[in-house]
């Protein structure tokens, strides 16, 4: 995928019962590019986010996925995203590394070990790592449900680094 653009939106427009939310809102999001959305509380960018990806309907406009209608090409968007909302949806009754391999199934698909020994070794120092420098290395094999939020948080976050996907949508990181 060698599209500059990675997602466009053009006149979106969306409504909340009579509230106006998002009127004609134009905007791409390249690849490597960073874009902040600001706003007061309620005024709509959970709703725009959500929009944006397929989550939430929106009342007019288009939006395209490396230059395509999304509607056409959703599990393209689904296999290249990480969405992160309010909720950092981890499981509690799981520890964090259990977490992390159910949410990055590709940690566990890697053809550069011999054995599977090797590779769950692999891969157990690899989330180690990323927890370690996220700062809760220590609680890797606690239950999820005994971690603070800002630690769920951080579990959350981990996957930025141990899942491939080249659009990130962060709500309130």
């Amino acid at each position: 995928m060698e599209d500059a653009v990675l997602l466009e939106a053009r006149d979106i427009v969306i409504w909340r019962g009579e509230n106006l939310l998002i009127d004609r809102l134009n905007m791409s999001v390249e690849r490597a590019a960073v874009v902040q959305i600001q706003g007061a509380n309620g005024c709509g960018k959970t709703t725009l986010l959500r929009a944006l990806i397929g989550l939430a309907e929106f009342d007019e406009g288009e939006v395209f996925w490396c230059g395509k209608p999304f509607y056409g090409v959703r599990e393209a968007l689904y296999g290249q995203l990480l969405y992160l909302g309010h909720k950092p949806g981890i499981t509690g009754g799981l520890t964090p590394y259990e977490n992390l391999l159910a949410l990055c199934p590709e940690l566990s698909a890697s053809d550069s070990v011999s054995t599977d020994e090797d590779l769950s070794s692999s891969v157990r120092q690899r989330v180690q790592s990323v927890l370690d420098e996220l700062g809760i290395g220590d609680r890797m094999d606690l239950p999820s449900a005994a971690l603070s939020a800002g630690q769920q948080r951080r579990v959350a976050l981990a996957r930025l680094r141990l899942q491939k996907a080249i659009l990130w949508v962060l709500d309130e990181p």
